[in-house]
């Protein structure tokens, strides 16, 4: 009988990827290995899974990269004649937070709670539907959102 090698899963996934966890198979001592990526978000598991569309997933990653471009760094200081000195705001953050901010007006807000929960803050649909009692509605209306988004911003 053949030894069948560990499944470590594809090199261009792996390479230099450091967060990582090994884990058995089985509770048998010896058993095969597989190596799981802690780096990877819902929104990857559900395009994996055929859960979402290409589309979908394109436009979860524009989102995901509207809210990460709307981030703001601002220190404050106490002193009022340095009031506007230790502030980091430019027309980057602000035209990415007000694209950001443009997906409250497209999206009702059930919809963009799900959006959001899911693909800023990484929760699974699971995890929502549990939390706030969806009943399992969460992929479809996921769908739906991703759906809307797509057309409005020209995702394809």
């Amino acid at each position: 009988m053949a030894k069948v090698k560990s499944d470590y899963g594809e090199d261009i996934r792996i390479k230099g990827e450091d967060e990582y966890r090994e884990e058995s198979i089985s509770i048998t001592a010896g058993s095969q290995k597989r190596r799981r990526i802690l780096t990877q978000t819902s929104i990857d598991r559900y395009y994996q899974r055929g859960q979402i569309n290409t589309k979908q997933y394109n436009t979860a990653i524009y989102v995901y990269a509207l809210y990460r471009k709307s981030e703001k760094r601002i220190i404050s200081s106490y002193n009022p004649d340095s009031s506007l000195m230790g502030t980091n705001i430019d027309d980057k953050n602000l035209a990415g937070f007000c694209d950001y901010m443009d997906i409250v007006k497209v999206l009702p807000g059930k919809l963009f709670n799900i959006l959001q929960h899911i693909v800023i803050y990484g929760f699974s649909a699971a995890e929502f539907d549990k939390q706030y009692n969806n009943k399992r509605k969460t992929i479809k209306e996921l769908r739906l959102a991703l759906d809307m988004l797509s057309d409005h911003f020209g995702v394809y």
